[in-house]
């Protein structure tokens, strides 16, 4: 959105908000955590990615495709 030129407000974020709510919690952890794993590959912090993603294995039943794209 801000590579668009235009920045998210108070309504962006409580409609977000809101689409989290009604999704399954295994869903909310992928979109919250992906952006983190995705952080510390970018900040040459492989290992703690990994290590974040093999908790995520530990705990969700399944993890959506994005996840896997950031780690593969």
């Amino acid at each position: 959105m801000a590579s668009d030129g235009c920045e998210p407000d108070i309504v962006t974020y409580g409609t977000f908000i809101a689409g989290q709510c009604k999704a399954s919690r295994d869903q909310i952890e992928d979109i919250v955590l992906n952006p983190v794993i995705q952080a510390r590959f970018g900040q040459k912090r492989s290992k703690e990615a990994v290590k974040l993603f093999r908790e995520m294995i530990e705990k969700a039943e399944a993890l959506c495709v994005v996840t896997y794209k950031i780690v593969f």
